[in-house]
């Protein structure tokens, strides 16, 4: 009898919330305007630099990674800034912005390394190999702890099936700490 009711109740919910949808909606359109359209947006600048990781904002400027190098392109004008030393290798495939904090730009770069850099002058920090061999392609996550230490966490995939690793690395040794393999890697989840 229990269960009968609470179907028949069910059915009444759904039949109500059907007929006020018009007025009522979770899923309603927007009809307000969109706040550019073709006839007032315009392109502030357009930069060519190649193939590149989505961009980061810090210290006011947009912080891109392409090939072996970092850009620090003004937000403004589109003129590129600064570029860094030669990275230790390319970033491959990476679809992840660059990561920044603590004064650091963190380049997850294609051979399972991260290469950190100062992020005013762009010069070689430190190079840390998770795998020496996958693409990391994991989100670079930066953590702080409360007496200052920080730390990243990421991961690599290497192929269907093959083992990747995840890994958590000191920024101030520049030491791996632990790594954590599994079949089939970690990509694009943060783990």
């Amino acid at each position: 009898m229990k269960k009968r009711m609470l179907s028949v109740l069910s059915a009444v919910v759904v039949a109500v919330a059907m007929s006020l949808s018009g007025a009522i909606s979770a899923f309603a359109a927007v009809t307000d305007n969109p706040p550019l359209t073709s006839g007032t947006g315009a392109l502030k600048w357009a930069a060519k630099i190649g193939a590149m990781t989505p961009p980061t904002i810090y210290n006011n400027a947009v912080y891109v990674a392409s090939g072996k190098n970092v850009y620090v392109i003004n937000k403004n004008t589109g003129a590129t800034m600064k570029k860094s030393v030669t990275l230790a290798s390319s970033l491959g495939y990476t679809t992840l912005p660059l990561t920044i904090a603590g004064g650091k730009v963190f380049a997850p770069l294609s051979n399972g390394t991260i290469e950190a850099l100062d992020a005013v002058i762009l010069s070689k920090i430190t190079t840390v190999t998770i795998d020496g061999k996958g693409q990391t392609i994991s989100p670079v996550i930066y953590h702080e702890s409360a007496g200052g230490d920080a730390y990243l966490y990421t991961g690599t995939y290497n192929g269907a099936g093959v083992n990747g690793t995840y890994a958590g690395i000191d920024i101030t040794s520049g030491q791996l700490l632990w790594a954590k393999t599994n079949p089939g890697g970690y990509h694009w989840a943060g783990a």
